[in-house]
């Protein structure tokens, strides 16, 4: 049986105070996490074009395109990159991703903020970026579920 983080704290760990005893728990630890961690997981590393700051990043185009193949939703992947272009250019306020309120400010919760990118309409009233909508819901319950 795995032992609970506690215990192998604790067995590595007896005397907190002890800045030399905790280096034997961090070796330990990070070889759990590097063991146990999906590092490699290519959706797991595209997942960052979520983030409202990296949406003009060249990367986050292949990035979106990664997640529209690999979360299975079924769109077009050249509608979804042209989509994401588009995006990419959108002019968006710094208070959609920034609770400029608080001191420092700090970011807003990442699924508040695509709600509002879910809410631009195009010149005839239609949402702009449906395709990406699907693939970036898709990746939020993702995120939320208990797999």
């Amino acid at each position: 049986m795995a032992r609970k983080p506690a215990e192998l704290f604790l067995s590595f760990h007896p005397n907190s105070n002890e800045s030399s005893s905790s280096v034997p728990f961090l070796v330990a630890l990070t070889k759990h996490l590097v063991k146990r961690l999906p590092l490699g997981n290519v959706i797991l590393r595209s997942v960052r074009v979520l983030k409202p700051g990296a949406r003009k990043e060249s990367w986050t185009l292949k990035g979106i395109k990664i997640l529209g193949r690999r979360l299975n939703t079924g769109e077009d992947i050249d509608r979804l990159a042209d989509e994401w272009r588009v995006y990419q250019q959108e002019t968006i306020d710094e208070d959609w991703y920034m609770d400029s309120d608080v001191d420092p400010p700090k970011h807003v919760r990442v699924d508040h903020y695509w709600r509002k990118v879910e809410g631009i309409k195009n010149s005839m009233g239609e949402k702009k970026f449906p395709t990406i909508m699907n693939v970036i819901k898709t990746a939020i319950v993702l995120g939320r579920g208990n797999a």
